[in-house]
């Protein structure tokens, strides 16, 4: 008998704005940049280096310009 999590539907999140704003709300919401995957991957399927490229940009410290 499989479980009924097996049987769930599971949203797609995988353009770059729709993980811009989950990643920015969890990030805000005080969630570790490394486990941003993981807390996303449960709900959604995910473009991970996609993900990956987001978190990026929105960790990244600014550069000060001389």
């Amino acid at each position: 008998m499989s479980s009924p999590q097996a049987h769930r539907i599971m949203g797609k999140l995988t353009e770059r704005a729709e993980l811009t704003i989950a990643a920015r709300f969890l990030l805000e919401h005080g969630i570790e940049q490394d486990e941003i995957g993981m807390h996303l991957c449960r709900r959604y399927h995910i473009d991970i280096d996609e993900l990956n490229d987001v978190i990026e940009d929105l960790t990244a410290v600014p550069r000060k310009e001389n």
